[in-house]
């Protein structure tokens, strides 16, 4: 029907126009165009225009031919232009625009079959008639059409961020965003709608997209696309978006890596919208299409700035909420840690057992968000490095079937195993417990994770030193298998806290230990002592009461070996009582020593010679080697050489041995014996006053001063003493400074 419509307009304006030649109808014939214009115009302006237009237009046309020819077409004269003021209304784009032409040119080629024939010179005149009318017509219904769509468009969108914004204040929290970018889309009628953050990263500010909402036929590039992506890469958008402007662009307006991004995501034309909270530029809304390049009004972008400000003040509020929800959690989390530590405390104060240690792990590990915790305890390894050993640990119920536990029993050998491992391998995780600091550790991050013992699903790790006597002595580690998190500093003060109590704990079993290990050595040490002296002056006082009495009966040799004998046994007893003062004099400072030339070779000869020191099996003591004399005081020399050679025929093997050695600035001898070795973790411990590392049950018990003074006399000479086992020898060497080097300096 539309298209028949300039049909019926051309047939009429020829007819109307060609016949009349009285122009006194030609104002009438205007007023009735400009009247049945502005009907058409109205009625294309009602949000539901009749249909049935372009109808009207064929029978208007029709009664107006079908007047004509029956003679009254006087009557209608005034409204030969109905058709021409309506058809461009009625007909759709794109043909409406060259209906006007059309119709001219039709009434131009019917002029000549009009009875009568419209006079020449008014030909041009209607033909340009036809033509302006026909064209204002269409440019006014143009007009209105736009009109229309920028009225329902606006409409559109105040309904769509009208109902985002209740969207963000009254609906479901979780997920309000989410409904409310599905309004604006659909209100909008556009492909995506997007709200980005933006995250600042070691390279700079970047932004990454957060919600989304699109139609179900777009295809959008995979999320990593619009991930981290840095605003480096996007200078004109910052640039409005930063400074608080919008952004609207047609992607094939922009230049460099702006339009790459934006061709290789498909879209066309876009207009991104600054999001502020509390002053700060959070990241944007967008609104994008890939079909069509669509313009933005400023009244668009009004409406828009209030959907942006909408979320941006919903985020805040939601980000409000979230820090104030987990200041309640960690207060309730600290209440309840700061209970435990106080349980804690409890434990590790009212016993002296190490089970009380994972006591205070249990009570810690019920209420912290870490699902794995235990203690390790530092110790030298074989190999002489730093190493670590899991000694206590915690494990929530629910985590047990997924978390390897560190320490297991070991059915085949029947004994408890610990994990350890080797802090050479994490030397900055080493360098700062050992400075007293935490280190958290994010296994997700670490390239060699599985190497250091990682890989069971751990997201992050928390280590807390644990410091004895002024000494890093093991760790208290807390990990999480939920989330790669942060612990506060007030949580971390609290577990500093913790951390020192098992630390004091330690030192305090220690001392407990060490106290009562000296009050048994005291005891010991008294038995010894006793014995010790009993044993020569029983001898001392037997014999020289048998001469007393009876040394009429002795011969001049018998009386001889008797007196030597009772030489010999006081000489222990001077021994025993000059190790004791020695010891008394280095516990308060008071020993000395008169240094002078030694030779020790000489010294070792005497002591061998006097014979009051020999192997049981009667076998003499071989002397080895040479060595310069020795810068040192030679009585307290033969008071250490006494010390060793009396430890090796104690506890020795069949043979005993003393060998000299020197470098260019020291002098040494070694004495050797063949007996068992002493256990690598008393090395140390022999040193020390009241010590001892073998036990005969066949021999008394030895005072136990005997190293320990040798070795304090030793460093009172810029000397030192130590012990080795090599070959199958027990080996105890004495180093002193050479006289040379000393007279040298």
């Amino acid at each position: 029907i539309q298209a028949l419509a300039p049909i019926g307009l051309a047939l009429q304006g020829a007819f109307m126009l060609g016949v009349q030649g009285d122009f006194r109808l030609v104002p009438w014939t205007i007023v009735g165009a400009i009247g049945l214009m502005g009907i058409a115009c109205w009625l294309q302006l009602l949000p539901r225009p009749p249909l049935t237009l372009g109808a009207i237009a064929i029978l208007v046309g029709g009664f107006v031919l079908f007047a004509h020819t029956g003679g009254t077409r006087s009557f209608f004269m005034p409204w030969y232009l109905v058709l021409v003021a309506v058809y461009p209304v009625v007909i759709p784009e794109p043909y409406r625009r060259l209906l006007p032409v059309a119709a001219a040119g039709a009434f131009a080629l019917l002029i000549p079959f009009t009875d009568p024939p419209a006079p020449p010179e008014l030909v041009p005149t209607r033909v340009f008639i036809i033509l302006l009318i026909g064209y204002l017509t269409l440019n006014l219904a143009d007009r209105s059409s736009k009109a229309e769509e920028d009225a329902a468009r606006r409409l559109r969108y105040e309904q769509a961020v009208a109902e985002a914004t209740r969207l963000l204040n009254e609906g479901d929290r979780q997920h309000a965003i989410q409904d409310a970018l599905n309004a604006l889309r659909d209100g909008t009628d556009s492909r995506s709608v997007f709200v980005e953050r933006n995250k600042e990263t070691p390279e700079g500010i970047s932004t990454t997209v957060i919600f989304e909402s699109n139609r179900p036929d777009v295809e959008r590039p995979g999320e990593e696309f619009w991930t981290d992506v840095p605003w480096s890469t996007m200078p004109m958008a910052r640039s409005h978006l930063e400074a608080g402007r919008p952004f609207a662009f047609k992607a094939k307006d922009l230049e460099g890596s702006e339009r790459q991004k934006y061709e290789e995501s498909g879209i066309k034309s876009e207009i991104d919208l600054p999001i502020f909270i509390g002053g700060h530029w959070y990241g944007l809304i967008g609104i994008s299409d890939d079909l069509v390049e669509r313009d933005w009004g400023q009244d668009d972008i009004a409406l828009l700035r209030a959907a942006a400000s909408a979320i941006g003040a919903f985020i805040e509020r939601e980000e409000q909420r979230r820090r104030l929800e987990e200041l309640a959690q960690s207060r309730a989390e600290r209440v309840q840690l700061e209970q435990a530590i106080a349980a804690s405390a409890r434990i590790l104060l009212m016993s002296d057992d190490e089970r009380a240690i994972d006591g205070t792990l249990e009570a810690l590990g019920t209420v912290m968000r870490a699902q794995k915790v235990f203690v390790d305890e530092n110790f030298v390894g074989d190999d002489g490095r730093l190493h670590a050993k899991v000694t206590h640990e915690y494990i929530k119920p629910e985590y047990v079937s997924l978390v390897d536990e560190e320490i297991w029993f070991d059915e085949e050998t029947g004994t408890i195993q610990h994990y350890e491992f080797c802090y050479d391998d994490s030397p900055e995780i080493r360098d700062l417990l050992a400075s007293g600091k935490d280190a958290i550790v994010y296994p997700g991050e670490v390239p060699n994770a599985h190497d250091l013992g990682y890989g069971q699903g751990e997201k992050a790790e928390l280590n807390i030193p644990i410091f004895s006597s002024g000494r890093w002595v093991g760790s208290a580690v807390f990990q999480d298998y939920v989330e790669a998190r942060d612990w506060e500093p007030d949580e971390k003060r609290l577990l500093h806290t913790v951390a020192a109590m098992i630390g004091a704990f330690w030192e305090r079993n220690k001392s407990r230990q060490l106290l009562e290990d000296l009050l048994k050595s005291k005891d010991e040490f008294v038995a010894s002592v006793s014995h010790e002296l009993r044993t020569p002056l029983t001898a001392v006082v037997g014999l020289a009461q048998e001469l007393r009495h009876n040394g009429f009966a002795f011969g001049e040799d018998e009386a001889r070996e008797l007196i030597g004998l009772i030489a010999d046994q006081s000489v222990d007893v001077a021994n025993i009582v000059e190790d004791l003062l020695v010891a008394a004099r280095a516990e308060t400072g008071a020993l000395t020593v008169i240094p002078g030339e030694v030779d020790l070779r000489s010294e070792a000869k005497a002591i061998v010679a006097a014979k009051t020191i020999l192997p049981a099996n009667g076998r003499s003591v071989l002397i080895e080697g040479e060595a310069p004399a020795a810068w040192a005081d030679p009585t307290r020399v033969r008071q250490i050489l006494r010390n060793l050679l009396t430890n090796a025929v104690r506890y020795g093997g069949d043979s005993v041995r003393i060998k000299l050695s020197s470098t260019q600035e020291t002098s040494s001898i070694s004495v050797h014996d063949t007996g068992d070795p002493i256990p690598q973790d008393a090395h140390d411990r022999i040193f020390k006053p009241y010590q001892r590392a073998h036990s005969i049950p066949s021999q008394p018990a030895s005072v136990g001063l005997g190293l320990s003074v040798s070795l304090q006399l030793a460093e009172l000479m810029n000397g030192s003493l130590t012990y080795d086992h090599t070959a199958g020898e027990s080996i105890f060497t004495l180093t002193l400074p050479t006289a040379r080097s000393l007279s040298a300096v």
